[in-house]
């Protein structure tokens, strides 16, 4: 790493702890004087709730969501602040500024599909095939569009809090290898009241870095031939709309009711007619949220929860060459959940049941398309559809959890927390019509026209899993000891999966508390392959050996962990170091040496994840202001590589002049991933003028990569490394929300992404012959309004 980065390190992190100190000096003057304000909002936006430590989780809760700056409101957009969270780079395109899908995550370096989504205690997870690894490229034509880790495109506004766990997880939480993202949804607070908002933001509210290469085609937006992607998005449109309502129906029963609507318009070109004809359209892209949510207690010894959920994605596209083949793809989600919770047996019983279905469908104009190659030199002219398909999953499930009072054996004092749960998941593949291909040949008499059908048909398949949990917290003085154990196993794999987890804290002193941790946590089911082995058989499609399934292990990740909490004056410190290795991840490999590929266990990697935190306790008051400072940084070394299914791990290559394996080369860069990350919070309030101005600052560690060159006399492959330096973002909000009348209260607030406009670098793609970089957002403002009452 060259000394100016580490320069840039060291230069945030001083101006950091200046305003830390100098925002103390203030304090310590004022605090005094202006105890009244503390007392009014002694809430500390970003919460972490320790257990004494047994569990490192961080709690974002219902004023954090709100002060968050953020973009398209989706659940994983509030966790661009947390230490162990990563983005993948590619998901920061600003070329594609109009998409609204919330991106995936991972925590502590694992692959975004293994991390664990819930919500109100239920798995939302989408395990069709979010990552496309099931189905091949023949088949690709012919199914929905590709959906998302989650099942639910939850708007934040509908989120009552949001949970990260990122290390010594108990026992009651599976099926991850990373960490486990679990919200809570609204239920009533005892509060009757009304809450309406609109959002809106487009590209004249938004700044782009393009190059000049690529400027013209940016501009032009054409969807590419042979795609349906929007992949330049010079011109979109984001509005926003939700309303929630909370009322009391008796005395013992409350509601909330929501719905949200996002919609974007991103305007493309495309071919219209034989001739060639380009015209403009817009492909839309549609988020719709609806929930429900009823409790009733009689007493503080029982409560029932029944919740309804909705949640609908729709991607209206087109094909950039093929006339007659506008399509939607649509993601469905729909589920209930009733929860009973029963003071029993010297602790308290819940009992949980819930459903859900995830639906991804694609409905085209044409069941029958033609492509026509006119000659050699020219691209081919399509015409026509894949016709309509659609892949389910449904889970139907049943928990039953105990967590016993505070109980006094071996000298000790306990509380066991214990758990069974049965989940039944089944897939459903239905093609509605034969879709027919042919493939014409003009002017090549010698190329015979070739014709292809795809049967319709359905497909079904289904598969049970078991969990069972038991853990006990004990406390002996000043020490606390959780051991703990989670056993699964389904009715596909069959593996027997045996999760030992084991954390400890000592509270050293009245300030000083260590912690540390022994866990292993096994990942998501991959009932959704026996699927897909089927569908293969109805394409008549033998590409793939399914049968390389029925050996694969279940991926899984141990952990080490060691930390330190220190409170020191109002500052709270927490230092963790996390030792990550993953085994067993399931990747699928294409052959050199065998027309068909296989499904195996690829190779195992470690990560090494060091965090440190510092916050204020008490809020830091400066004259009328209120303050809440956090400082996070965190740096993760892994080498994880993320090879194409056709790449050769062994193959030999050059990487600035040096030979080695691609795998090494891939790690080496550790392309993957960032390698650290600074994020500064720093959130003020105003109470006498009913200002919140929020700051959200990140600064980047350089992102690293290699770009191929040319192969060398002998044939290898030669790359050079790249390295696009740091990247600082800073995003703001500013909320007024002055009390009307009554209970009533209207807000506007704006959000000011990137204010700097700083953009980076962070990969190289090729457009008509021409290398172009990809550059990271530029500026964008984001507009809202509500009212409530």
């Amino acid at each position: 790493m060259k000394i100016i980065k580490i320069q840039d390190i060291l230069l945030t992190a001083g101006m950091a702890a200046t305003g830390f100190a100098a925002t103390s000096v203030y304090a310590a003057s004022d605090v005094e004087s202006n105890e009244h304000l503390v007392e009014e909002t002694q809430e500390v936006v970003v919460v972490d709730q320790a257990d004494d430590g047994l569990t490192s989780k961080t709690v974002i809760d219902r004023e954090a969501i709100q002060n968050t700056p953020d973009g398209n409101g989706n659940m994983t957009d509030l966790l661009k602040s947390h230490v162990n969270v990563r983005f993948e780079k590619d998901t920061e395109n600003g070329f594609q500024n109009g998409e609204i899908k919330p991106a995936g995550v991972s925590i502590n370096g694992a692959p975004n599909q293994q991390t664990a989504y819930m919500v109100d205690g239920v798995d939302i997870n989408n395990d069709i095939d979010p990552t496309g690894i099931l189905y091949g490229d023949g088949t690709a034509g012919v199914m929905p569009g590709l959906s998302s880790e989650q099942a639910y495109f939850y708007d934040s506004s509908m989120i009552g809090s949001v949970t990260v766990y990122d290390s010594n997880v108990p026992a009651s939480l599976g099926g991850f290898t990373g960490g486990a993202i679990v919200a809570d949804s609204l239920f009533y607070s005892g509060v009757d009241r009304v809450g309406v908002n609109y959002r809106t933001t487009n590209h004249r509210m938004a700044k782009m870095t393009v190059d000049e290469n690529i400027r013209e085609q940016y501009e032009k937006a054409q969807v590419a031939a042979g795609s349906s992607n929007a992949e330049f998005q010079p011109k979109y449109q984001k509005d926003f709309v939700n309303v929630v309502v909370e009322q009391g129906l008796t005395d013992e029963l409350g509601m909330v009711i929501g719905a949200s609507r996002r919609e974007s318009d991103i305007t493309q070109k495309r071919v219209v007619d034989e001739k060639g004809k380009i015209d403009e359209q817009d492909q839309t892209r549609n988020i719709d949220n609806v929930m429900a949510n009823f409790r009733w207690q009689p007493n503080a010894e029982k409560k029932l929860d029944l919740s309804l959920r909705y949640s609908s994605y729709e991607s209206g596209q087109f094909y950039g060459d093929i006339v007659q083949n506008n399509f939607v793809d649509q993601h469905r989600a729909y589920g209930a959940t009733l929860s009973w919770e029963q003071a029993a047996l010297n602790g308290t019983v819940t009992a949980l049941a819930s459903y859900d279905t995830f639906n991804d469908n694609r409905k085209s104009n044409s069941a029958s398309v033609t492509t026509t190659y006119i000659d050699w030199e020219n691209d081919p002219y399509i015409d026509g559809g894949y016709g309509d398909s659609e892949l389910a999953q449904q889970n139907v499930g049943v928990k039953v959890d105990y967590k016993s009072s505070p109980l006094r054996f071996l000298g000790m004092a306990h509380r066991i927390s214990s758990g069974v749960s049965v989940k039944k998941t089944d897939y459903h593949f239905e093609r509605f019509t034969d879709v027919h291909s042919t493939t014409i040949f003009n002017e090549m008499p010698f190329l015979n026209e070739k014709r292809h059908t795809a049967l319709k048909g359905t497909v079904k398949t289904d598969y049970t899993n078991y969990a069972l949990y038991l853990d006990d917290s004990m406390t002996i003085g000043d020490v606390s000891l959780r051991p703990g154990i989670r056993v699964e196993q389904d009715d596909y794999l069959k593996n027997l999966n045996v999760a030992p987890r084991f954390s400890a804290s000592w509270q050293a002193l009245d300030n000083t508390r260590f912690v540390a941790g022994a866990n292993r946590y096994y990942g998501r089911s991959f009932g959704a392959m026996k699927l897909a082995k089927d569908v293969a058989k109805l394409n008549k499609d033998d590409s793939r050996d399914f049968k390389s399934i029925d050996n694969i292990d279940t991926p899984y990740s141990n952990e080490l962990t060691i930390g330190v909490d220190q409170n020191t004056g109002n500052f709270t410190i927490s230092a963790r170091y996390i030792w990550r290795e993953y085994k067993d991840r399931i990747i699928h490999r294409k052959l050199q040496s065998s027309p068909v590929d296989e499904y195996i266990n690829g190779n195992d990697y470690a990560a090494n994840v060091y965090t440190l935190q510092i916050s204020n306790i008490q809020p830091w008051v400066v004259g009328p202001t209120l303050w809440n400072t956090i400082l996070g940084f965190d740096w993760l070394d892994t080498d994880r590589d993320d090879l194409g299914a056709s790449q050769n791990p062994n193959e030999l290559v050059y990487l600035d002049g040096k030979q080695m394996t691609l795998r090494e080369m891939e790690a080496k860069v550790n392309s993957s991933q960032e390698e650290w990350n600074i994020r500064l919070g720093l959130d003020m309030k105003l109470p006498d003028y009913d200002l919140t101005w929020s700051n959200k600052i990140y600064v980047k560690a350089p992102v690293q990569g290699y770009d191929y060159i040319d192969d060398n006399a002998l044939g290898e492959s030669m790359y050079k490394s790249y390295d696009y330096d740091v990247h600082t973002q800073w995003d703001t909000q500013l909320r007024w929300q002055p009390s009307t009348w009554g209970n009533q209260d209207i807000y506007f607030q704006a959000d000011l992404l990137n204010v700097l406009n700083e953009t980076r670098r962070f990969g190289t793609q090729v457009n008509s012959g021409n290398d172009f970089g990809l550059y990271s957002p530029g500026r964008q403002l984001w507009l809202e309004v509500g009212y409530n009452f």
